[in-house]
């Protein structure tokens, strides 16, 4: 149904759902945001949804349905169709694709909060906004038994120079959960060491660059050595 004011119209795009959704929505269309030549009025919904395992993050497109009924919502797919629970979903509009990128915690069956915790890593698609189609999914972090931290909160920066070349920044919070005693106490999870972290994506390779050092999002895996340069946020 729909209410409204003189001003605006609340439209339910869904009921019963996950209270902690963080739904998203993007126009999807190219060029000046002053020009509105040839738009149409497609848009991409994002937000998180929950069922008996994991929460996930969820898609779905308001486009023309081609059968007549004029524009209406696909059904909500899942953005990436794995076992891992989802979170903090972040997008930055690169003109012709959206960035996406989200928390995901791999370990949710484990009975250790820490270990959970900690095996929070950073993913990442392209949404194509012509084709209306997401790439492959990429791991911007992944933990590992070097890297045992929770990777969260990314969001990123995004810079087109006049001569087409293409920047893309992505920061993120690395935090590292230890159990100090026997028993996992408040504080360990309160009083836990962060650090800010960045990445550039590379467009010409497909990897993620940070510093002298290339990291292949698809396996999960850096392809050549340096060392990582990490921000103190708290000790």
């Amino acid at each position: 149904f729909t209410t409204g004011t003189d001003s605006f119209n609340e439209v339910i795009l869904q009921t019963g759902a996950y209270p902690y959704a963080y739904p998203q929505i993007f126009m999807l269309y190219e060029g000046d945001e002053n020009d509105y030549t040839g738009r149409t009025s497609e848009q991409l919904l994002l937000f998180l949804d929950q069922d008996s395992e994991k929460v996930c993050l969820m898609y779905s497109i308001y486009q023309d349905s081609g059968d007549g009924r004029g524009y209406t919502w696909t059904q909500p797919s899942p953005v990436d169709a794995d076992t891992a629970g989802d979170d903090t979903p972040r997008v930055e509009d690169l003109d012709d694709k959206l960035f996406i990128t989200w928390s995901s915690q791999s370990r949710i069956d484990s009975d250790n909060p820490v270990d959970k915790l900690n095996s929070r890593d950073i993913k990442a698609v392209f949404f194509d906004k012509s084709t209306k189609s997401f790439s492959d999914v990429q791991y911007i972090t992944q933990t590992t038994d070097a890297d045992k931290t929770a990777d969260d909160y990314a969001s990123a920066s995004y810079y087109k120079a006049t001569d087409g070349t293409e920047l893309l920044m992505v920061t993120y919070i690395k935090t590292q959960y230890e159990q100090t005693g026997e028993d996992l106490v408040v504080g360990d999870l309160l009083d836990a060491y962060s650090t800010i972290a960045y990445r550039f994506y590379d467009f010409e390779t497909g990897f993620y660059y940070l510093q002298s050092r290339y990291y292949e999002p698809f396996v999960g895996k850096f392809i050549n050595g340096d060392d990582m340069l990490m921000f103190l946020l708290s000790d």
